[in-house]
């Protein structure tokens, strides 16, 4: 635009003119042939086309034109001329001449008169599995998951769908309780809505703040039950247009079920679905559960409409048709549940793994690394308990940094000094072993020290087991309790080694553990404050010396 004017001052303009005019001529030639050509292929006759003596081939040109660039198809045979349409129609492709170089570019971009798709994008079973593969499960599956993953992906999905489908009818009958069915939605009842949303956030905050530290002990156990507190929070939403006048106090109950439920969801997906990571994937893992998670919410939001839709608003009959989906979304939830082999170790894992372990060692296990055999994350959750509390191999009970305040042996006044004295018994371990003596028989105490390590930890709960099986066994019964912690003792020194080994071989963590939820660690005192001997005797009496110091 600015230059133009300078031209015609420059008496140029002529020139431009003439070179606008040639090109103008040239583009209708090229218009004129290509409109004449594309003419005669359409009304050619297909002479040929019952002739099999021959292929047709295709000839692709290429032509310029104002819009850009566009592709002619001629096809042509040796005994006459083909459509493209007929021909596309019979080949279903278009297979391009060897001499040709140039391709079309796409079918989108063709004239629709001029060129028809080659390809029509047809999906097969083959090609859904691919999509499905690659939108639900993670990279590199199955070589990247365990073997369970997909068993607890089924289970799930069935679980969320109920789950899903349940939340809908309760929603609508909560909405019905609220006036929302009658059409109306007043002042009172939107402040009421959101004083119920208020108080069962608060209520969910509280419940994590007080049991928040015991999700990673045991994350099936409390998965399972922050669904059955879903599911009754649901319950209580069904049936409250039953009781509209107490709207807010069982809106908000059900509420405060309903954040307990998310909060514990969340607090142990990280332990469940890390055990299903084998290549250190949790992040890839993750994501793709949560894409099945939304499938199976749209599922189940489909599912709680039609329901809905078949109940209307009667009470009895949306009770009715909420049973059945909840009690499914339960069911397949603790199936998934049982599938999930978790790595870590707790009481009831680890009591597993220390029973199996020292029916070897006590039945003439030499303590070689490769002759200790330790069950497997996935044998120990076979036969793992989450919905009651779960019964121990060893007939001894075992209690894990019990209070002192609560125990009647710490009152006396060398209690302590007799717990300070095993340790020093124990070669300088990183814990404490007491024998309380009750009237049901004798019982374990065992507290770490303050800043134990993992391994430490294991090994104190390996002592303590050792001692409980001896002292229940028939070869010790009549062996006295110090006898069988200093044998006890013996047997963690001989087969510590293989068991830490063995142990990470068969796939457990021995970085973390989870043994208790207390916070009553014992503080070692300083060197030189408490001095106990302890001597045993061949008849297994102990006699000891206490010096107090300075």
């Amino acid at each position: 635009a600015a230059w133009w004017p300078c031209a015609l001052e420059k008496q140029r303009g002529w020139k431009l003119l003439l070179w606008l005019f040639a090109c103008s001529v040239a583009m209708a030639s090229r218009r004129a042939a290509a409109a004449a050509a594309g003419a005669a292929a359409e009304r050619g006759v297909a002479a040929s086309s019952t002739s099999t003596s021959s292929t047709p081939r295709v000839l692709v040109r290429q032509r310029e034109s104002s819009r850009g660039r566009t592709w002619l198809a001629v096809l042509a045979s040796n005994s006459g001329s083909l459509t493209a349409k007929a021909w596309l129609q019979r080949q279903e492709l278009v297979d391009a001449n060897e001499n040709e170089q140039q391709q079309p570019q796409s079918p989108a971009t063709a004239p629709a008169a001029a060129f028809q798709p080659a390809q029509r994008l047809r999906l097969s079973p083959r090609m859904l599995q691919t999509v499905a593969v690659q939108a639900f499960l993670p990279k590199h599956y199955p070589e990247s998951v365990s073997p369970s993953f997909l068993t607890y992906c089924q289970w799930q999905f069935l679980h969320l769908t109920a789950g899903t489908a349940s939340g809908v009818l309760s929603m609508q009958a909560l909405l019905y309780a609220i006036g929302l069915g009658a059409g109306s939605l007043p002042l009172a009842a939107a402040i009421n809505w959101v004083l119920k949303d208020g108080l069962g956030q608060l209520g969910g905050v509280i419940w994590a703040s007080m049991f928040g530290d015991r999700f990673d002990n045991d994350p099936k156990r409390h998965r399972f039950y922050s669904i059955v507190a879903l599911q009754l929070s649901c319950c209580l939403e069904i049936i409250t247009p039953m009781f509209p006048h107490l709207f807010l106090p069982l809106a908000s109950l059900s509420n405060v079920g309903k954040n307990i439920s998310f909060l514990a969801c969340s607090a142990t997906r990280a332990q469940m679905h890390q055990s299903f990571a084998l290549r250190q994937n949790l992040g890839d893992l993750t994501a793709k559960i949560a894409s099945q998670s939304i499938a199976a919410s749209l599922a189940g939001t489909a599912l709680g409409i039609g329901v809905s839709h078949i109940t209307g608003t009667d009470p009895t009959a949306v009770f009715l048709a909420f049973m059945p989906l909840s009690v499914c979304s339960v069911l397949a939830n603790y199936t998934s549940c049982c599938v999930v082999a978790i790595r870590t170790l707790n009481v009831q894992r680890a009591e597993a793994i220390m029973h199996a372990i020292l029916l070897q060692v006590t039945n003439g296990n030499s303590g070689e690394v490769d002759a200790l055999r330790i069950p497997s994350p996935a044998a120990v959750a076979a036969q793992e308990v989450f919905v009651r509390q779960p019964t121990s191999p060893f007939r001894l009970p075992l209690h894990i940094e019990p209070n002192l305040a609560k125990l009647p042996e710490a009152q006396t006044p060398d209690w302590i000094a007799d717990l300070t004295a095993r340790k020093g018994f124990l070669q300088k371990e990183h814990y404490f072993l007491a024998l309380l003596d009750r009237p049901g028989g004798m019982e374990v105490a065992l507290w770490f020290e303050e800043g134990a390590a993992a391994r430490d930890r294991i090994a104190g709960f390996f002592h303590a087991c050792a001692v409980r099986y001896l002292l229940q066994s028939s070869a010790a019964s009549t062996s006295s309790p110090a006898s069988a912690v200093q044998h006890g003792h013996q047997l963690l020194i001989k087969h510590r080694s293989a068991l830490f080994q063995q142990a990470e071989a068969a796939g457990w963590v021995t970085d973390a553990v989870f043994f208790s939820s207390h916070d009553a660690s014992l503080l070692l005192p300083h060197e030189g404050e408490v001095e106990v001997e302890v001597e045993v005797d061949s008849k297994g009496n102990e006699s000891r010396r206490t010096k107090k110091e300075a």
